[in-house]
């Protein structure tokens, strides 16, 4: 049912990938719309993308000839996007060089290597429709209908069949492949229909096909899941099976070890210093979902009473039946308004059904696309912990070289760690540092040039992965900062989509209830007071 709410063309384009017709004013847009209109599609450039692009190496670390006490934890440091200073002192060539620039320079430095600039999502529409059973009838196929300009699709638009375990490896096989993305959630597999058998319920499939629509839009949306081979290979491939066993040879499956672990790391990790930008992003989906959650429980609520409400209407329709059976002269009349009751109990049960499908549906929907977007900033603080956990393994070496060079100089106190305990913990806890036997035997040996030897090897060993570690940081944040942008425009045209589809819900069903009263008007005029029958 299309919506009947519309907004300007500015407004319908920033909400997400459309088209207009010339020669119409409607606007199809990758909503769950039932029809597209013939387009000429204007051909675009398709430049080639790499989301990971290592950026240039402006990592300041010491050299083998470097003096031991010259550590400074400031060279590695991630990105902080709310401290210019900070994210200047990680970046800039020189301290003199910061100075000499002066403020705006540094600025304008310091904005160019925060943000990467994703490509801008293109035309895409994708409809996912007539489910039907498969030839031997165990599962359920749906047809999928791809509309692009992008020129990496082919110009002969023909559907193409799919099942529920082929959306699961598009989804599997995008997760691998652009980790830094949030991934449209697929709808859930185990609902209580599906494990009671009865997953060829009428109900059940609708559902999981809004839900299949959903996740088909987020990806129409997203300006780099559009353009990846593996969303190609999903929508055209007229030989999937095939074609999705030749790409499963290169693809990790750790979808789920994932989000194990990203529920573990939340619970009892946290990140040493976090970065304002970040939290405010995690406070902002927060309260959007506790939001959310309210609007469920009240419609939740108001569907009880509407249910409520239906039932009465058909109690009410019986009542006007039974007066009917004592009043013959007027039999008809009440016959004909019982059964109009019971049509407007009807249309009730019918608008409620439609807004659990259209807009409740939608709420669910909203809420896991919220868990995905948070499970990938937790995933960021997972990149910053390993980070901070490397520097302070690193710190805490080096330091352990000052003191064996420079025995009895007081050189302070590891400040990376509140105690050496901890400063142990975190050397023994990198893959690169020191195993068990390594550190007892450097700790009983007498031989000076050994141990430092051995600690100039690990210094250069973490060295090397606080580097990448800091590289690693630094790039998924740049990514999920496009990511957040990405989530907060989908959000809004998915929230707007689902309330004008409650809209319409309630247009359709007062459109019909006041057909239903104006029909039965009529037949009420007929009936007579006793006296005129009597006359007559």
């Amino acid at each position: 049912m299309p919506n009947k709410l519309h907004g300007s063309n500015e407004q319908q384009q920033e909400a997400g990938p459309s088209w207009s017709n010339e020669n119409q004013d409607s606007f199809f847009n990758t909503s769950r719309s039932s029809a597209f209109f013939d387009q000429n599609y204007a051909s675009s450039s398709n430049a080639a993308f790499d989301p990971f692009q290592e950026e240039e190496d402006v990592f300041h670390g010491n050299s083998d000839k470097a003096p031991v006490n010259n550590f400074n934890r400031n060279n590695y440091k991630y990105h902080d996007y709310d401290n210019s200073a900070t994210i200047a002192s990680a970046f800039a060539t020189s301290e003199t060089e910061q100075e000499e620039d002066g403020e705006e320079a540094q600025q304008q430095r310091i904005t160019s290597l925060t943000k990467k600039k994703m490509p801008k999502a293109e035309p895409m529409t994708i409809r996912i429709d007539d489910p039907v059973k498969s030839s031997d009838g165990s599962y359920i196929i749906y047809q999928v209908f791809t509309m692009t300009a992008l020129e990496m699709y082919s110009t002969d638009k023909r559907p193409v069949r799919r099942r529920f375990r082929d959306f699961v490896w598009l989804h599997n096989a995008l997760t691998n492949a652009f980790p830094a993305c949030v991934i449209p959630p697929l709808p859930e597999k185990h609902r209580f229909k599906y494990m009671k058998g009865d997953r060829f319920d009428p109900g059940f499939i609708e559902q999981r096909r809004l839900g299949l629509q959903w996740f088909v839009d987020r990806i129409a949306r997203h300006p780099l899941l559009q353009r990846a081979e593996y969303t190609r290979i999903f929508l055209e491939s007229t030989d999937f099976n095939t074609d999705k066993h030749i790409k499963l040879k290169n693809m990790t499956h750790n979808a789920s070890t994932s989000s194990i672990f990203g529920s573990l790391f939340k619970s009892f990790v946290k990140v040493k210093k976090p970065d304002e930008k970040f939290e405010e992003m995690k406070d902002t989906i927060d309260k959007f979902e506790d939001n959310l959650n309210i609007v469920e429980k009240i419609y939740s609520r108001i569907g009880k009473r509407q249910q409520e409400l239906e039932n009465n209407y058909n109690h009410f329709a019986t009542s006007i039946r039974g007066l009917s059976a004592l009043e013959t002269i007027v039999d008809q009349p009440l016959r004909q308004f019982a059964e109009a009751t019971e049509m407007y109990a009807e249309a009730l049960k019918e608008m409620r059904k439609q807004e659990n499908l259209s807009f409740l549906n939608d709420v669910h929907e909203l809420l896991n696309y919220c868990h995905a977007a948070k499970d990938q900033l937790v995933e960021r603080d997972r990149k910053q912990v390993q980070f901070e956990d490397l520097s302070n393994a690193l710190q805490s070496i080096t330091f352990e070289r000052d003191r064996i060079l420079h025995p009895g100089k007081n050189l302070g106190q590891i400040t990376s760690t509140a105690n050496s305990a901890t400063a142990a913990a975190a050397i023994t806890s990198t893959s690169t540092s020191m195993n068990i036997t390594e550190l007892m035997a450097d700790k009983f040996t007498n031989n000076k040039s050994d141990r430092l030897m051995r600690l100039e090897k690990k210094i250069k060993e973490l060295q090397e992965n606080v580097s990448k570690a800091n590289d690693e940081n630094n790039n998924f944040s740049d990514q999920m900062l496009n990511e957040y942008d990405v989530f907060q425009k989908a959000k809004d045209s998915e929230l707007r989509q689902g309330l004008a589809a409650y809209a319409d819900c309630h247009i359709d069903f007062y459109l019909k209830s006041i057909s239903i009263w104006e029909n039965i008007l009529p037949v009420l005029e007929q009936i007579q007071p006793q006296q005129q029958v009597d006359e007559q």
